[in-house]
């Protein structure tokens, strides 16, 4: 039986993060429009879309994040996909996605720090210091 996509936003200062889990396929993506949305009008200074919880993602929803990231762009506000398994950085490879939107790696914490700009400067000065 298959998981169908669930969302979750939350919010950290101005920063919106998306967390999707389960499988962002045709059947998951159909209701993902609406929430993307939401979270870029919600947003300050960032979107985090968060993949960690995805345990598939096909090209319907690649096509979403790339939605996502005109959304993101049209409201100037800044975007992180955040996608730390082969899982869910593997299809953004192949299709060239990575060369196009910001694709980290890493973990939630480094995703929100790469959109705030304090958290840079007070890591800076400690590194520094």
């Amino acid at each position: 039986m298959t998981q169908s996509c669930t969302t979750r936003i939350t919010h950290h200062d101005a920063i919106t993060v998306l967390r999707l889990h389960g499988e962002l396929d045709l059947l998951g993506t159909q209701e993902l429009g609406k929430e993307l949305e939401q979270a870029c009008e919600a947003a300050r200074r960032g979107v985090v879309a968060d993949l960690t919880g995805l345990t598939f993602l096909s090209s319907s929803g690649l096509s979403q994040l790339l939605r996502l990231a005109d959304v993101c762009a049209r409201r100037k506000v800044e975007l992180r996909v955040l996608a730390p398994t082969r899982v869910t950085y593997r299809p953004l490879q192949i299709t060239g996605l990575d060369q196009q939107l910001t694709v980290l790696t890493s973990t939630l914490d480094e995703a929100l720090a790469s959109l705030d700009p304090a958290a840079t400067s007070a890591t800076a000065d400690a590194v520094a210091g």
